[in-house]
């Protein structure tokens, strides 16, 4: 009975510090990622509260910003992996640039991965007197892998509204408003969700509205899928709808693997100069710049542009069915001539192709696109 009795006291010993060891470490991991609602930084628009904001974002991996107006003067860094930066859950935290701010509003990844940030509103600031060139960024540029980005507002953007690269990345439901200047207004001109070079990842369900250059433009990317996105041109002018191109500096776009689909353009009378863009070509004719693989490209739309769709500049496609275009319309194309004069009547400017050998799905005619060039015959059809 000793014996026993004295054995049920030693071994209950380490069992309540493993116990006691095991609750206080998981009191530490939940503090590490308790809600920080950032109580510090000020939520009325009168002060900035960007170093406030960048503080917490420093101290907890977790950042939900009660409803309010946040006067940002200097760049919001996230750059923890695995944090989460969003409002309050119910309530909305608008970002909005101040006309001092250089560079990003929001800048996501500088070394993080597997980071979610979600419902906040972003103003860049456009209408207060901020243009692309005096502020060099974009409302929220984000790098790294397997991190999401959802249910942005992000408006009044000088440059891009949303500027995302790196691999395995899900960018969905959000809704971008207003970029840029449009080139009629002298620019200069801003894209709505630049997509850059990377392997995997989902681009979906976002609403592009009033870019007033290329509304979603992806620079190359391998094995992605991007479907059911919407691009509006109602009010501002933009350059065009849907590009699948490439970055330029004699780097060729490279979309292997891709799949681009149910992705829908519209636009009002003379307010988008291309709706489904697919090569580089009208502003860049060096070959180094053409599209290497444009992937597969099908059941897209495009209803309003000048010319609703027009493939120029790709050395191969990997698929391309079930596009449909409707009713091109104005004269107020991308470069040189690039309109039908009849302002809609002539319908070889409703789907056209040219620097493109391959197979291609029936109904285009040929045209050449090189306005940069100016070449006499630049969006001249050919067929």
């Amino acid at each position: 009975m000793t014996n026993q009795h004295r054995h049920s006291r030693t071994s209950a010993r380490p069992f309540s510090v493993a116990v006691l060891t095991l609750m206080f470490g998981a009191l530490i991991s939940l503090n590490a990622v308790a809600q920080d609602t950032c109580p510090e930084a000020d939520s009325t628009g009168v002060n900035p509260a960007d170093q406030a904001i960048n503080n917490c974002l420093q101290r907890s991996s977790w950042v939900t910003l009660p409803g309010g107006t946040y006067k940002i003067t200097a760049t919001i860094n996230v750059t923890q992996s695995g944090a989460e930066f969003s409002s309050v859950p119910g309530q909305t935290a608008t970002l909005v640039a101040d006309s001092s701010l250089i560079g990003h509003l929001v800048h996501a990844g500088q070394g993080a991965n597997n980071y979610t940030i979600h419902d906040l509103h972003l103003d860049g600031g456009l209408y207060s007197g901020s243009t692309c060139a005096g502020r060099n960024g974009n409302n929220l540029a984000a790098d790294g892998s397997d991190y999401t980005i959802f249910f942005i507002a992000s408006i009044n953007a000088p440059c891009a509204n949303m500027a995302v690269a790196g691999d395995r990345i899900h960018i969905h439901d959000n809704f971008l408003w207003h970029s840029g200047i449009p080139a009629p207004q002298g620019g200069p001109v801003g894209d709505g969700l630049d997509v850059f070079f990377g392997t995997g990842g989902e681009i979906y369900s976002n609403t592009i509205s009033e870019a007033t250059d290329i509304g979603l433009i992806m620079w190359g990317g391998l094995n992605r899928s991007v479907h059911d996105n919407r691009i509006e041109n109602h009010d501002s002018y933009g350059l065009a709808g849907f590009n699948v191109g490439s970055q330029g500096n004699n780097v060729p776009g490279d979309h292997s693997g891709s799949t681009y689909e149910r992705n829908h353009v519209i636009s009002d009378y003379n307010m988008l100069g291309i709706g489904l863009l697919l090569g580089a070509h009208p502003w860049s004719t060096a070959p180094g710049d053409d599209v290497s693989n444009a992937g597969t490209f099908i059941n897209n739309d495009s209803s309003g542009a000048v010319i609703n769709m027009m493939v120029e500049g790709i050395a191969n496609i990997e698929a391309m069915y079930g596009n449909t275009t409707s009713n091109h319309q104005g004269t107020r194309g991308v470069g040189t001539d690039c309109n039908d004069p009849t302002g809609g009547q002539d319908s070889r400017y409703e789907y056209t192709a040219w620097h493109f050998g391959g197979q291609i799905q029936s109904g285009w005619f040929g045209m050449q696109a090189d306005e940069v060039v100016g070449l006499p015959n630049a969006c001249i059809p050919q067929g």
